[in-house]
């Protein structure tokens, strides 16, 4: 009976205590964090140097409080951005949320973000679903963000060009779009990553997405998976010489809510702060 206790059921007990410990964290301890990652891309010389902060995927609603907002507000503009940009999907589920989001404060604090500097949005395939397409261009709009849908804006300040392609799963884009002859230096928003296996662009560009959320819970064998679809390619981090050309570097952020699970694991909620040097 000692053997027993001693080479089977203590060591499962012992298992399924540290399972319970890493169920806790999942749950209740990483997804409250958010962490900043930082990268320096290097531009053309006449480029004016610049900060570009990315944030995406808040999926606000029954698994992520819209509460979370304040505190992501104060983080991006503790970093005093030259330019934000959103990488789609605000709400999880509108249809099913609605009565527990606050429409009015949304706004309010997606206004508070860093209001003298230029900000941008483009739909995720959750500004969609879930009814979120009536209320996803207000809600940024009155936040002060310009959406970029199939279009594209010159920043004559900074000499670049920032690029906003629609959804690549429920919206639509024109296939040509995806063939920049721009000569200007630019950055290309997309909210599903794998879509940079489509660009092709006549100089070096940067691309940034989201929609992956790193995988959201990350377990060997298991993530790739699960993975969505527009994000089998492209998970996390930095991937350079993408696009057709390899002359595109890809930024894919881990997002920042949760969306189906409750749980991020190895995934923590970041914001990407981009360094623009030349």
């Amino acid at each position: 009976m000692k053997n027993i206790f001693k080479y089977i059921i203590k060591p499962f007990l012992f298992l399924i205590l540290i399972l319970c410990i890493l169920l806790i964290y999942a749950h209740f301890v990483e997804p409250n964090l958010l962490v900043k990652t930082t990268y320096t891309v290097q531009a053309p010389s006449d480029v004016k140097e610049c900060k570009i902060v990315y944030f995406s995927d808040t999926h606000l609603g029954n698994l992520y409080d819209q509460e979370h907002l304040s505190r992501i507000v104060e983080k991006i503009n503790s970093q005093d951005p030259d330019i934000v940009v959103f990488g789609g999907d605000l709400l999880d589920n509108y249809a099913r949320d609605q009565e527990i989001l606050d429409l009015d404060f949304i706004k309010s604090k997606l206004k508070e973000i860093s209001p003298d500097s230029k900000k941008y949005a483009v739909y995720g395939n959750h500004d969609y679903g879930g009814g979120a397409s009536r209320v996803y261009s207000d809600l940024m709009e009155n936040g002060g963000f310009t959406i970029l849908n199939n279009t594209s804006l010159y920043l004559e300040e900074f000499n670049l060009r920032m690029t906003g392609f629609d959804d690549y799963l429920l919206g639509s884009t024109d296939p040509e779009l995806y063939q920049s002859r721009e000569e200007a230096f630019t950055v290309l928003l997309s909210h599903e990553p794998d879509v940079a296996q489509l660009i092709s662009m006549p100089q070096a560009g940067l691309m940034l997405s989201g929609h992956s959320h790193g995988g959201q819970v990350t377990l060997p064998f298991l993530t790739e998976h699960s993975l969505p679809i527009g994000a089998t390619k492209y998970i996390k981090g930095h991937y350079p010489e993408c696009g057709i050309s390899a002359n595109l570097s890809l930024y894919v952020s881990k997002g920042i809510g949760m969306t189906v699970l409750p749980f991020r694991f190895l995934n923590p909620p970041e914001i990407m702060v981009l360094q623009i040097r030349n």
